[in-house]
């Protein structure tokens, strides 16, 4: 069913080919949709682009729609965090085309950096790091890479938890997007207005472990070793064919991946530029 164009109570949030619709009367959700999703909100044509409905009561917003993903309640004060992992969750679940991977990623003086990471272990604060040695941001959650080894970010906010704020808010290069950040439950959400948007090569796969106090360690991953890592953080594996084996052993084969550890992030940026700038790596 088509819905008419209207500013004030719709957006649709496009990226790597899909769209969704979102419907809400409460100005708030349709503001934290451009909060959340600025870069990616596209023209809202009257077309058949899935749709998701928020609805405001005085004790929590109601999400229908259709999809696995969609909650039912949500209270009042976690609401930019859920409508920013609902969108997420929505557009993978209708991808069928591309590897959809949960991880960050960067631009580094024209190379694109991959960062393929399970939740705590200090992926968002290694991209906050990384940012202030000049690379550019795609995204702190989901990678869209398509059969040429081409990715696209979805730019949201960076999404830090509060173990890591602490370090974060010392990080100088995010002062102003620190000053315009919100707070949804337990995420502080921080705003990049220079994100990297156009499709981007990957030129490294690396997959980081933060261990407090830890002596810093690379390992160059095998074929096999890559693409099991790369398994276990894809996210649209049921609508691939073989749930997408094939096209992350792919990408395994043509992109050079490394396991790192790390106590200090000093270390990992003087590695990438060691890396970047073609001496051996250890």
């Amino acid at each position: 069913m088509s819905h008419p164009s209207n500013p004030a109570t719709e957006r649709v949030v496009g990226f790597a080919g899909q769209r969704l619709r979102l419907r809400s009367a409460a100005p708030e959700v349709i503001q934290a949709v451009d909060f959340l999703f600025a870069p990616h909100v596209v023209d809202a044509h009257a077309d058949d682009s899935p749709g998701l409905d928020v609805h405001r009561t005085a004790e929590a917003y109601h999400f229908t729609g259709p999809g696995d993903c969609t909650p039912s309640l949500v209270r009042l004060d976690v609401l930019d965090v859920v409508l920013s992992q609902t969108i997420l969750s929505r557009l993978v679940e209708q991808d069928a085309c591309h590897l959809m991977l949960h991880a960050a990623a960067l631009e580094c003086a024209g190379r694109g950096i991959l960062c393929v990471a399970a939740a705590g272990c200090g992926k968002t604060t290694l991209t906050a790091w990384l940012l202030g040695d000049g690379c550019r941001y795609l995204t702190d959650e989901l990678v869209a890479i398509d059969t040429e080894v081409t990715m696209r970010g979805l730019s949201r906010p960076l999404n830090v938890k509060a173990s890591g704020l602490d370090l974060v808010r010392d990080f100088p290069w995010l002062a102003k997007d620190l000053a315009r950040a919100r707070t949804s439950g337990q995420v502080t959400l921080i705003p990049r207005g220079d994100a990297w948007l156009s499709p981007l090569p990957i030129s490294a796969l690396i997959f980081p472990r933060f261990t407090a106090n830890a002596e810093f360690a690379v390992e160059a991953l095998t074929v096999g070793q890559c693409a099991a890592s790369l398994m276990s953080s894809l996210l649209n594996a049921r609508n691939l064919p073989k749930h997408g084996l094939p096209r992350a052993t792919a990408l395994a084969r043509q992109v050079p991946a490394f396991a790192l550890r790390y106590g200090r992030l000093t270390d990992v940026s003087s590695w990438l530029a060691n890396l970047f700038n073609g001496q051996e790596c250890r």
